[in-house]
């Protein structure tokens, strides 16, 4: 049973972003010459907690089949006609660690497009106080 949620496509991804967002996370901190075992520590376990959620989630919809349309705005709702709870929060972190891959890749000087680039400032300039003001 749970080798069918495990393989799920959001689960997959989710531990790829994850991965990605960790290796880019140490490779700032290292350009930054900023190691910080706490915060690594907390970003371990914040990722561990994601995938743990994602995957009791799952187990809870293939027992219950709890559907999380409501919470998905109409003009989304489309692309994921029956989607349960397990695959909406593996989308929410997924764009959550995107994010972050962002502004690790900009903290490390990598070239991001410039359309991308405004979209992660946005939302971190928002909700984060992580990108440098200038």
């Amino acid at each position: 049973m749970l080798d069918n949620i495990v393989h799920s496509p959001f689960i997959k991804t989710l531990a790829i972003v994850i991965c990605l967002d960790t290796v880019l996370g140490i490779l700032r901190s290292f350009k930054q010459r900023k190691l910080n075992s706490a915060f690594g520590i907390n970003g371990c376990i914040r990722k561990t907690a994601m995938l743990v959620s994602v995957v009791t989630l799952g187990v809870i919809d293939k027992y219950f089949l709890i559907s999380s349309l409501g919470l998905i705005p109409e003009e989304i709702e489309k692309y994921f006609p029956d989607i349960g709870l397990s695959a909406f929060f593996a989308i929410l972190f997924i764009v959550f660690e995107s994010l972050s891959i962002l502004k690790n890749m900009q903290l490390c000087g990598l070239p991001i497009p410039k359309k991308l680039q405004q979209l992660a400032k946005k939302f971190l300039d928002k909700f984060t106080d992580e990108l440098p003001k200038k």
